[in-house]
């Protein structure tokens, strides 16, 4: 049920309303997996850093996941445009 000043005023399913994840692209997801990550971590720049208290162990596997969605990200990115070049009608070999 959605709730507006109170009062019950129509379902999400009569409305068609989706949650955020549910209306984003694989792509969008990823990014959005990957911002969530990078929120528990420090930014350094280049590179992020360990917030003080977390265990490396921790730590170490935020920063594998982040680089285990980066490339996920990158295949997602190829996929999309090896279909964009085949609508197209080129060979993306040939570029």
């Amino acid at each position: 049920m959605v709730y507006f000043g109170g009062n019950a005023f129509a379902c999400r399913k009569c409305l068609r309303l989706v949650y955020l994840g549910e209306a984003e692209d694989a792509k969008g997801r990823l990014w959005r997996k990957q911002r969530k990550i990078e929120n528990c971590l420090i930014d350094g720049g280049s590179c992020y850093q360990k917030p003080k208290g977390m265990h490396w162990r921790t730590f170490n596997r935020l920063a594998d996941k982040i680089d285990e969605i980066e490339r996920d990200k990158d295949r997602a990115f190829l996929t999309s445009a090896n279909a964009l070049f085949a609508r197209m009608g080129l060979n993306p070999a040939d570029l």
